[in-house]
């Protein structure tokens, strides 16, 4: 699977979980930008969205990663500027 796929499908299993305006105002703009030795790095806009995700949902993204792709271990975000991220569509064995 690449960044996209397992991105994709990990937006579709929260969508079911939150709410449309939780999805909306936290996950929408996101998508991951790395995966390196078990971590999956998320780019997200701005450092709000960062905080409230790492409290509210880190445990929930991770469980929804997981189960997707079984090597992952941990996830972490990052903000990133929305106009200059480059979507890497590396593959992940």
């Amino acid at each position: 699977m690449d960044y996209e796929e397992i991105w994709q499908a990990m937006l579709g299993q929260i969508k079911i979980e939150v709410s449309v305006v939780n999805y909306n105002t936290w996950f929408k703009n996101t998508r991951m930008i790395d995966y390196k030795e078990g971590n999956v790095s998320i780019g997200v806009p701005n450092q709000f969205i960062k905080e409230w995700i790492e409290t509210k949902y880190q445990k929930d993204v991770l469980r929804i990663l997981r189960g997707i792709h079984e090597n992952i271990r941990s996830v972490s975000f990052s903000i990133i500027k929305q106009d200059v991220v480059h979507k890497k569509n590396n593959i992940i064995n």
